[in-house]
């Protein structure tokens, strides 16, 4: 009985473990400056810049769409779809944006508001590196 015990709660241990690794990486492969595209959107919300960052152990993002600055203070990631849901109020208008990493390291999803599923698409910003001569 007792070993059975340790069994559940080391396999327990290793199970958070694991997930908790996994949200590190993520989080380190969205980090950083975004532009993202939504054709479809309504004129002034069609473009845009995000910042993706880990902020106490959460994902978080700044969005800066029509010249305003937007926090959104939890990006929660479901692990069996490997995608990320956020909800937000934009102008008055409840957002919810799912989204999700491509292949080619880029972010697809949806912008779900007032009955409208727009597409959205994020590619990642490349700083450039000055050298001097």
């Amino acid at each position: 009985m007792k070993t059975n015990v340790i069994r559940i709660i080391y396999t327990l241990t290793c199970i958070f473990m694991c997930m908790a690794i996994s949200a590190q990486e993520d989080a380190k492969k969205l980090a950083g400056n975004w532009s993202f595209s939504a054709p479809q959107a309504p004129n002034g919300y069609q473009d845009g810049d995000c910042h993706f960052k880990e902020k106490s152990g959460k994902l978080t993002a700044i969005a800066k769409v029509r010249g305003s600055e937007l926090a959104i203070n939890e990006i929660i990631k479901d692990s069996n779809a490997e995608t990320y849901k956020c909800n937000f109020y934009l102008d008055g208008a409840y957002i919810e944006l799912i989204f999700k990493m491509t292949k080619d390291d880029q972010l697809e999803g949806t912008v779900n508001t007032q009955g409208m599923n727009i597409p959205v698409r994020f590619n990642k910003k490349v700083s450039k590196v000055q050298i001097k001569e």
